[in-house]
């Protein structure tokens, strides 16, 4: 949970690490440092690498679809009398 909470304050809250560091001070009596956020966020930056990687795959594969659809609408487009 604390990986998770830190990624989410610091990726879309834009939290810094100090901020971060205080809220967990604050909430929940646990020391940590800026050291272990950053080990966090390298870990489910690294965690993350496999969507990523699907994800530029099918947008790879969507471009390709796109010009053989491009292509087939240019050979099948009717010619004018």
């Amino acid at each position: 949970m604390v990986e998770s909470t830190t990624t989410y304050m610091s990726v879309y809250q834009y939290s810094s690490y100090n901020r971060v560091v205080d809220f967990f001070g604050a909430c929940f009596r646990l020391p940590i440092s800026e050291g272990c956020i950053d080990g966090f966020l390298e870990s489910m930056s690294n965690k993350a690498i496999p969507a990523y990687e699907q994800i530029r795959q099918q947008i790879h594969v969507a471009e390709a679809v796109s010009e053989l659809v491009e292509l087939w609408l240019a050979a099948t487009k009717p010619v004018a009398k």
